[in-house]
């Protein structure tokens, strides 16, 4: 497995990206709570990298149905292959 995140990682790099999020891990103040269901997999991405960084979640309420079909349809396909492009980074 590490192996497979490394070959992964790599040609990331290769092929122009800055960031490897590595998302799925307990937050920062429980990464050694050995009670945390994600305990193990914090551990298997601290091998990899020391820093663990804490998101804040969301939460998308959507208003009017119409618009929220377009985006999900046309524009956040758009805009995270603009964001990939532009800044390296699919998280626009």
């Amino acid at each position: 497995m590490y192996r497979m995140q490394w070959e992964l990682i790599m040609w990331a790099r290769e092929n122009g990206a800055i960031v490897h999020d590595l998302i799925g891990s307990p937050p920062r103040d429980r990464i050694e709570d050995t009670e945390h269901p994600l305990y193990g997999v914090g551990q298997y991405k601290l091998r990899l990298s020391k820093s663990v960084i804490d998101y804040v979640g969301v939460w998308e309420l959507a208003l009017r149905a119409t618009p929220t079909k377009f985006w999900r349809r046309w524009g956040e396909p758009v805009a995270r292959r603009l964001s990939l492009q532009i800044r390296k980074d699919p998280y626009y």
